[in-house]
């Protein structure tokens, strides 16, 4: 019987500690990824708990390396209760809204609706590199904010809390004005006659490459009556926020705004007013976000702080 190698199986418990350290939160940041963005279908309660679930075990991998997992269990919870409810909040039974907003677009723009005005002159009846890059720019509002999020926490944790409180925030009052005024898109105006036809066109791009994306779009997408203020908008401003002391960051969050804005208004899911109240949002969530930073360190995280530790400590 050949003798062993101390050394070479020192060696090779070595390397595998070393895969481990990096595979472990790699797998733990895509389980993340994945259920933040999941977390915003139509999931059943006992699937949302399992999502919960599955998140926080991912952040008690990443926050064994730099910390900060009461602030991560804050910002999932409040995020995974948040598409758990939105997925409600066109059953209250209150009146959905059409005209108002498309009086506001005719006021703002002298008679013209620049949803309409885009389409007539840019879209062409089929899906070209236009429809391809505003459908990618629009799909991306999905990760973009749990990515900011997560690059913050690596780069610059010390703006990370205000970060999770202004997410959640913004979030929540829009939450709270669709509950109370739910307000249809371009597209679905359209259809009732309020507008001239007009077409949906991330749909029509997710269907023209796979039927599964255009599935897999329905599961996440967008509530058909809360248009009113754009998250997508608000949270696109958000960042644009968070990078604003940055010079490339900041150019590249602007831009990224500006497409995002074009994307949302040529597509026909958001108005102009829409993107406004977002905008509108964005910045003054994440300049009261500033004030509120102390009451989450004393008092939010109290409760979650606990379970949190543990799953560090483990």
């Amino acid at each position: 019987m050949r003798a062993r190698n101390p050394s070479l199986i020192a060696e090779t418990a070595l390397a595998l500690r070393e895969i481990l350290r990096w595979l472990l939160p790699a797998a733990a940041l895509v389980v993340l990824l994945f259920t933040l963005v999941v977390s915003r279908g139509t999931l059943s309660l006992g699937g949302y708990g399992v999502a919960l679930a599955a998140a926080l075990v991912a952040v008690a991998v990443l926050s064994r390396r730099r910390g900060q997992g009461r602030l991560w269990a804050l910002y999932l919870v409040g995020f995974i209760v948040f598409a758990h409810l939105r997925a409600l909040t066109d059953e209250t039974g209150i009146a959905v809204q059409t005209q108002y907003v498309i009086d506001i677009e005719e006021a703002l723009f002298f008679g013209v609706t620049p949803t309409v005005w885009l389409q007539e002159r840019l879209f062409r009846g089929d899906i070209g590199p236009l429809e391809m890059l505003s459908s990618l720019v629009y799909v991306t509002y999905f990760l973009a904010p749990h990515v900011a999020a997560l690059l913050i926490w690596r780069y610059r944790p010390g703006l990370f809390k205000r970060f999770v409180v202004a997410v959640l925030g913004v979030v929540y009052v829009g939450l709270l004005v669709s509950l109370v005024l739910p307000t249809t898109p371009p597209w679905l105006a359209a259809g009732e006659g309020a507008l001239p036809a007009v077409a949906r066109v991330v749909r029509l791009t997710l269907l023209d490459l796979n039927g599964s994306a255009d599935t897999a779009y329905e599961v996440v997408g967008p509530n058909a009556v809360a248009a009113m203020p754009s998250l997508h908008m608000a949270l696109t401003v958000l960042i644009l926020a968070a990078t604003w002391g940055h010079g490339r960051l900041r150019v590249a969050a602007g831009l990224y705004s500006v497409a995002m804005g074009f994307a949302l208004v040529y597509g026909a899911e958001h108005y102009v007013t829409d993107l406004l109240a977002g905008a509108v949002v964005g910045l003054a969530v994440w300049r009261g976000a500033r004030m509120l930073e102390p009451a989450v360190g004393d008092r939010a995280l109290v409760r979650i702080g606990p379970v949190a530790r543990r799953h560090e400590a483990a």
